[in-house]
């Protein structure tokens, strides 16, 4: 009888990280799901993280000084890139005749900027209005983010550089300000609240401005282009499409911190290696959430004190560096193995198209109503003999989705 019982558990279980079709494996059955043995973690290759170097590591406790360092590097010509401009061309040209008559009597680019932050600070009412260019100039009235994109418009149309940086103003709160190039330095203008830009050396004279975040392209190279974003240096786009994505550690002596992309990955990418260096993956749904391309797994170095990763999915870590909640899975994973935790809460597996099998481990108490929701592939579910499921924690699931119960710790590969 023993034998008979081991013979079984064994032609039960099914392929865990197989390509193949359904009818290649042996499905395996609820009364013998307790016997099947746990499968190999996913395999990474470890020496493929990024080593640690002497690069300049930017503290966010300090974040002008962060960013100044980082803004003198950038090519200025940046500043002038007509996409970052929100009129039209005919809205352009309004603003531009208006601007050459304005400044006409200026005589360097730095006497034009001058006028034109004081021009903003006396004539545009502080108030909560349509935000964008043209609406300032025609309504003359707005919040920071208002006074700065109506800065940069009018800049634009005097060839002179600037970049929209966003971030706080210490002790009141959110702001918004420009940074513009002009005789050969950058300076730093807050029509907001002065009549006079500062020149960048200066800092103690803007030292309440703290930025964040800034719309300009610091650095690029084959492989990547790198902006200020969250407070560090960002992976802002990947250029190519390798099977294998190694995340660096630093470009021109600067650490990278941060691999937030505001694009889509490139496809062909299949695994995404990040270092110990990256403290941000970007927040709520922007980011690598938004973006995600063709990845199959994430693996996250041991050594990161923000984030790890297991079975090729990434979980944040708390204080402690113990793993906690789950950050990302990736999209074209069809096993999906998740490890332990006290309940599956609401859409911690959403909208993920190709997810063949959700493996839930031991110690995972209950599935909460739409913990997985919108998974058009999904076949099998596995979860622990004593965990809860509510009625609707499948939804908009496939109706015929088997749910697999038992003590188990994963899922062998074996064919028939």
């Amino acid at each position: 009888m023993k034998k008979n019982l081991f013979l079984l558990a064994a032609v039960t279980a099914f392929a865990f990280y197989g390509c193949s079709n359904a009818e290649d494996y042996v499905q395996p059955a609820a009364a013998t799901a307790q016997f099947v043995p746990s499968p190999k973690a996913l395999e990474y290759d470890a020496s493929l993280f990024p080593a640690p170097d002497k690069s300049q590591e930017l503290n966010p406790r300090n974040l002008l000084a962060n960013f100044n360092k980082l803004i003198i590097k950038a090519n200025p010509e940046r500043g002038l890139e007509r996409k970052e401009i929100d009129v039209n061309d005919e809205q352009l040209q309004e603003i531009k005749t208006f601007t050459d008559d304005l400044v006409k009597a200026a005589d360097t680019p730095l006497k034009k900027l001058e006028l034109l932050n004081a021009w903003l600070k006396n004539t545009v009412r502080y108030e909560y209005a349509d935000n964008s260019s043209y609406a300032v100039f025609k309504n003359r009235k707005a919040i920071c983010q208002g006074y700065s994109n109506l800065l940069r418009t009018m800049l634009y149309t005097q060839n002179i550089p600037s970049v929209a940086v966003n971030g706080v103003y210490k002790g009141i709160g959110g702001h918004a300000w420009v940074y513009a190039y002009v005789n050969n330095a950058w300076y730093v203008a807050d029509p907001t609240n002065n009549l006079k830009p500062w020149r960048i050396s200066n800092t103690a004279a803007y030292s309440h401005l703290l930025p964040q975040m800034a719309n300009i392209d610091i650095f690029e190279d084959d492989n990547f282009v790198y902006n200020y974003n969250e407070s560090y240096l960002n992976i802002k786009e990947v250029k190519k499409g390798t099977e294998i994505l190694v995340i660096p550690y630093s470009i021109k002596g600067f650490r990278i911190g941060s691999f937030n992309p505001s694009k889509p990955l490139p496809t062909g990418i299949r695994h995404i290696y990040i270092g110990s260096n990256i403290h941000s993956l970007g927040e709520s749904f922007c980011g690598l959430k938004a973006y995600r391309s063709f990845d199959e797994a994430v693996f996250v170095d041991p050594q990161n004190a923000d984030f790890g990763s297991e079975h090729g999915i990434v979980y944040r870590r708390d204080f402690q560096k113990k793993l906690t909640s789950l950050f990302y899975i990736p999209s074209q994973m069809r096993s999906v193995k998740l490890r332990a935790m006290e309940k599956v809460e609401k859409n911690t597996v959403y909208n993920h198209s190709v997810v063949e099998e959700i493996i839930i481990l031991p110690g995972t108490k209950k599935l909460e109503n739409y913990a997985i929701e919108s998974c058009g592939a999904l076949r099998r579910l596995y979860i622990p003999e004593d965990c809860e499921m509510d009625e609707q924690a499948l939804y908009l699931c496939p109706e015929g989705v088997e749910i697999m119960v038992g003590d188990f710790t994963g899922i062998a590969k074996v064919k028939k």
